[in-house]
């Protein structure tokens, strides 16, 4: 009967403290100076935790007064739930501050060989938070910082946000601050969130770039992480094969199809393969292998980061350039499509693409082509035409370099020489 009182008395606690336990907590004050307005809902907090997390916490007594103290602390832990669900925008302070007794606790837990509860009440909280999030709340962003611990379990339910078009920024802005701020968090958050630079939702993926673009060019510690990463990008389209972490090959295999490919209940009554089986051609499995099959917009997904990171690291473009030769046909005339859009954005005036263009490597011909042609749209600067003479005149290169800059050849003294590259 007194356990029953106890636990009565703290749910009419937590229905009176009404007051945001984060404004308690604005300014310095002793939660012990019950002439201050302000204690009293503080001592009420401090109560209802202590209660739960110590107050009713196992003891050396017999098992069954041991479940009964279990069933207390649960019951008071359910009350302080609901206590924050009804309002968490102003009721976090209570809730970290709570999170914070249970993961103090946790580390004794622990020690006596007993359950922790520490991730499970943030895990629960976090699902109700995610539920009733709008795109516009700040305050999980404060409740996530505030946090004594980050378990990977809760990551991925931040992560989550990410996915939701409305929810999208505030998903990214809570993913950044993690990875900078919470270094045993780091690399979880940041593998996942360069996985996303390569999603087949361009607004995902566009996110996710311009989220991990910010963490290059300023000594952020997950600068090389970033570059690492747009550089094995670039390397698959290479080899031909995409990485192990692309959503493709993450799918689940087909009914009645293993995992190594082959088919349930094609074997004999012995154990084996019936003689009938039709085997594969040669050449058809890779055809369809998702692994080793590109189109247009695979070829995007793996090169997006990278050109996204050539305004902060220009020399990415040579890398680009000196890979260019080593892509398959259909990939090399995806990348010469996609690039336009940031060779346009760089302009003529550009060192690094005038750089590339009088010294591209081997075999990028038709990369440097396509660059030429996005740069002389706007109009034939001076330097471009003086650009393409010089490449014709020390360079045996494509004689489609001079078919954009006919006109000015036509108004400048020209030798036999440009006129037979021309005709030929």
């Amino acid at each position: 009967q007194a356990l029953e009182l106890v636990k009565s008395a703290v749910g009419r606690m937590c229905k009176g403290a009404m007051q945001d336990f984060a404004v308690l907590n604005a300014e310095p004050f002793d939660p012990f100076d019950v002439s201050r307005p302000t204690a009293e809902p503080a001592l009420w907090a401090a109560l209802v935790v202590r209660l739960a997390t110590r107050g009713f916490a196992a003891s050396p007594l017999n098992g069954e007064v041991n479940q009964k103290l279990a069933k207390y602390a649960s019951d008071i832990r359910k009350i302080a739930q609901s206590f924050v669900e009804e309002d968490p925008a102003r009721r976090i302070g209570f809730a970290n501050y709570w999170l914070l007794e249970e993961w103090n606790c946790d580390r004794q837990r622990k020690k006596d060989g007993q359950e922790e509860l520490y991730e499970s009440c943030l895990l629960i909280l976090l699902e109700h938070f995610l539920k009733e999030l709008d795109a516009k709340d700040r305050w999980l962003a404060a409740f996530v910082a505030d946090l004594p611990a980050l378990p990977l379990a809760a990551v991925e339910r931040i992560e989550s946000l990410c996915l939701n078009k409305a929810t999208m920024p505030l998903g990214f802005a809570i993913l950044r601050d993690i990875a900078i701020s919470r270094p045993p968090s780091r690399q979880a958050v940041s593998e996942s969130l360069l996985k996303m630079t390569k999603a087949k939702d361009g607004l995902l993926r566009r996110g996710a770039i311009t989220t991990a673009r910010a963490w290059v060019g300023v000594n952020s510690p997950l600068e090389a992480a970033v570059l690492g990463y747009a550089r094995a990008s670039l390397q698959c389209l290479v080899q031909g094969r995409k990485g192990e972490d692309d959503e493709e090959l993450k799918k689940e295999p087909k009914e009645g199809v293993l995992e190594n490919g082959a088919v349930e209940d094609g074997k004999g009554e012995n154990g084996t393969v019936e003689d009938e089986e039709v085997e594969m051609e040669e050449g058809e499995e890779d055809a369809k292998d998702p692994a080793t099959t590109w189109v247009p917009l695979d070829v995007l997904r793996y090169l997006e980061l990278s050109f996204a990171l050539c305004v902060k690291v220009p020399d990415l473009l040579d890398e680009i350039f000196a890979a260019y030769p080593q892509m398959s046909s259909d990939n090399r005339s995806s990348l010469e499509k996609h690039i336009a859009p940031l060779v346009s954005s760089m302009g003529p005036s550009n060192p690094k693409l005038q750089s590339l263009l009088r010294n591209f490597p081997a075999g990028a011909d038709s990369l440097a082509l396509s660059v030429f042609r996005v740069l002389s749209e706007k109009g034939r600067s001076p330097a471009l035409v003086a650009l393409v003479k010089g490449l014709v005149a020390e360079r045996n290169v494509d004689p489609r370099f001079l078919v954009p800059i006919m006109p000015d050849l036509n108004k400048v003294s020209v030798d036999g020489r440009y006129k037979a590259r021309m005709i030929h």
